[in-house]
């Protein structure tokens, strides 16, 4: 469960130049005046005793005259010469102030420069959730400081409200407070945030020997990489220390590593030091093959917003070709023999790219930039290594001017195709941009139940080449410095800010076809999935249609209650259908409610002219307001079908996923070949987190679309507009697969 943190207001003192400063330019200014006032008043008052003592005497006019002009000086020129030493007070204060505010500017832009260049980013390697920064404890009162950031609490230093001085900046030693996670309230290292990050998921389906490689691809990294290159590799908890070596114990007296059955990643974090500083974090992700037995797992799996690349591990025994033709010595040797629900490396690999589609906004034919490698474990099994291994290389002859890494990917490509798996090699070399391949065995022999220790085979070579795309230090070269790029990094922020306002009013204005108000002319292409703006309605055919919710609260008449109280569960039973893949049971209640008798029509002029003002609304993004002059139209024609497609789309889009939902399902009622109304309803399942029913919807639409090719394109297009719902678009991605 995530933890609520407190806001810097309640743990923190602002700074001086940020409140106090003010308050107290304020007070001295108000003094001066009332002081002014109080000394105008008191000679004012003295006048007036004095011309109460005038009498026949000429001469006492005198004191009521001094008196007077006194007063009316201080009135004056008393105020004139208040309000010139305020102003130059205020100036000269806004000088001071302002240099301050530049110091301050400069400062949180530079270590934001820093940080990006330097590649410092958070990721807890509990909940593995990328954040800014994380929390922050006070080490006298443990109170927690969500943001440690140059701001107005303090430019270089926070003050807690305990009055321990608290280093908000990498620069100021930030790094040596405790800290935790702001998600899941897990303690943290200062390596989990003040150093780069690399992040390698290890992905496979299940009993590959993921966990296998994980271990002994941590046990390379530290006892010979890391000494090779002059660093020391130590895990940044105990606890996963303890949890390596007690593995590590095992695999040492022949004992192989346990299966990863948690569906949630496990991680190794390996930080690299050299001379006592912290150069590298590594995170090394072991996720549960089981996860690619469905979508809905690998959404947990956060890391592949920001890996380095991804180490696909394949198990040639699950291939078929190769089962069959080592049947008699698999069953011999049942440890190497995969004895769970098999997965494909084609279908695994299928699920990996829909969720990193979802994930990154891709199109079906955007190639993913994230470096892959293919691994082939388990060649230490019988003579795999002649037919794929090193042994297999040696025997192919190399092509003129052909590289070593070429000649290695040319032959495992070629196995691989000859072992029937051409699909998953050409989706591998159409979907990513680099892609290497390399043989390795995580154990190095199958387990005998001796207690003789494994000695694993290669396995560092494909890690190493993805880490090496990323950071020049696993090729050997040395880094780079990172001052003249944060220099750099802020010479470029200045440009850009100065070119913001010119790049906002460019991309503020609409191309003319871009433009709602060209919404007028989409009545002429498919209605059902619109191509134009979002309503579907003939006033504006808004994009994307709509449809409608919680119908009952609506239109209270008897005529619509019966009317949906009859179709509402042949709708259900539609999605039923629908999530089978029954196409034919679907038409047949297609038929069966278009049979039932519809609601009368009701006040069309009326409808129709609260229809055209909720349309206004929605082009100003005002849902809300959308919503009432849907909902007053559709109770004046609620046998309307594009006033409660419009409706539901207002609701959907101002976040009322219940009524959409109702009124969705009553739109499908109406017309239960609505292409565009089981498109929104697939998008509330999405949001909802329906992965299933979603996909049936959008198995709907393409069944109802009068235009299939535009209606693909549609989805593709929905799908990669609404990156942050990845239900949504895993369905989409996997709907037009099963239905290509």
């Amino acid at each position: 469960m995530p933890t609520t943190s407190p806001s810097t207001h309640d743990t923190a003192i602002k700074s001086y130049f940020f409140g106090k400063g003010y308050q107290d330019l304020w007070a001295t200014i108000t003094d001066a005046f009332k002081r002014n006032w109080n000394s105008s008043t008191t000679y004012w008052t003295k006048c007036a005793d004095a011309l109460g003592e005038v009498s026949d005497e000429w001469w006492k006019i005198f004191p009521v005259v001094f008196w007077f002009g006194a007063a009316l000086s201080v009135m004056v020129f008393g105020t004139t010469l208040t309000l010139i030493l305020s102003s130059l007070h205020i100036v000269i204060l806004g000088l001071f102030f302002g240099i301050i505010y530049i110091g301050f500017s400069f400062v949180s832009l530079f270590e934001r420069a820093a940080m990006l260049i330097r590649g410092f980013v958070f990721v807890c390697p509990a909940c593995h959730l990328r954040l800014g920064l994380p929390t922050y404890l006070c080490k006298s009162c443990g109170r927690e400081h969500p943001r440690l950031i140059p701001s107005s609490f303090g430019i270089l230093w926070h003050r807690c409200r305990c009055g321990e001085k608290l280093p908000c900046t990498l620069f100021s030693n930030r790094g040596r407070l405790p800290s935790k996670c702001l998600e899941c309230g897990a303690m943290l290292k200062r390596a989990h945030t003040e150093t780069r990050k690399q992040f390698l998921p290890i992905i496979g389906g299940p009993a590959v020997g993921k966990s296998a490689y994980l271990v002994a691809l941590c046990r390379h990294l530290r006892e010979v990489t890391a000494p090779s290159m002059g660093m020391e590799a130590e895990f940044v908890t105990k606890t996963q220390e303890q949890a390596y070596e007690q593995v590590i114990s095992g695999i040492d007296s022949g004992q192989a590593p346990s299966k990863t059955v948690e569906t949630l990643p496990r991680a190794f974090d390996l930080i690299f030091c050299r001379s006592g500083r912290s150069v590298l974090t590594t995170y090394l992700y072991d996720p549960a093959g089981d996860a690619f037995f469905n979508s809905n797992e690998l959404i947990l799996h956060k890391f592949l917003e920001y890996l380095s690349g991804i180490l696909f591990l394949v198990d040639p025994f699950v291939i078929p070709v190769v089962r069959d033709r080592y049947a008699a010595e698999l069953s011999a040797e049942p440890a190497v023999r995969p004895n769970v629900p098999l997965i494909l490396p084609e279908e695994a690999l299928t699920r990996l790219i829909n969720v990193m589609e979802a994930q990154f906004g891709l199109a079906p034919d955007q190639r993913i930039k994230a470096p892959l490698a293919v691994v082939i474990n388990k060649v230490d099994a019988f003579d795999l290594e002649k037919e794929i291994g090193e042994a297999a290389l040696a025997a192919v002859p190399r092509q003129p001017r052909e590289s070593n890494e070429a000649h290695r990917d040319r032959v495992i490509q070629d196995r691989l195709k000859a072992w029937g798996q051409t699909p998953f090699v050409h989706m591998v070399e159409t979907r990513f941009s680099t892609v290497r391949y390399y043989t390795v065995s995580a154990l190095g022999r199958s387990p005998d139940g001796t207690n003789v220790a494994f000695q694993p085979l290669r396995v560092e070579e494909p890690a190493l080449w993805i880490l090496s795309q990323s950071n020049r230090m696993w090729s050997g070269k040395s880094p780079l410095s990172w001052w003249p790029k944060v220099l750099a990094a802020i010479v470029f922020v200045g440009i850009v800010a100065a070119a913001i306002p010119f790049l906002y009013q460019r991309i503020s204005s609409p191309l003319p076809e871009e433009s709602v108000l060209q919404g007028h002319n989409a009545r002429k292409h498919d209605t059902r999935v619109s191509a134009s703006t979002g309503l579907g309605a003939r006033e504006d055919n808004l994009e994307r249609s709509a449809v409608f919710p919680h119908i009952q609260p609506l239109a209270a008449s008897s005529q619509v209650q019966e009317f949906f109280s009859r179709t509402h569960g042949l709708i259900e039973k539609t999605l039923q259908a629908a999530m089978q893949g029954d196409d034919l049971k679907v038409q047949s209640l297609r038929e069966a409610i278009i049979d039932i008798k519809k609601p009368l029509r009701g006040h069309r002029k009326k409808a129709r002219r609260l229809n055209r003002m909720g349309i206004e609304h929605i082009r100003s993004k005002e849902y809300t307001q959308a919503t009432v002059h849907f909902r007053v139209a559709h109770e004046a024609d609620s046998a309307d079908i594009e006033i409660a497609n419009n409706l539901g789309y207002a609701l959907l889009m101002a976040g009322n996923l219940l009524e959409a939902k109702t009124a969705l399902f009553y739109t499908l009622s109406l017309a239960p070949d609505r292409a565009n109304g089981w498109s929104n309803l697939g998008e509330v399942y999405a949001r909802e987190g329906e992965l299933q029913r979603s996909k049936a919807c959008f198995r709907n639409v393409i069944l109802y679309s009068r235009n299939p090719p535009k209606t693909r394109k549609y989805l593709v297009r929905l799908a990669a507009t609404n990156k942050e719902n990845l239900i949504l678009a895993v369905a989409i991605k996997e709907v037009l697969a099963e239905t290509n």
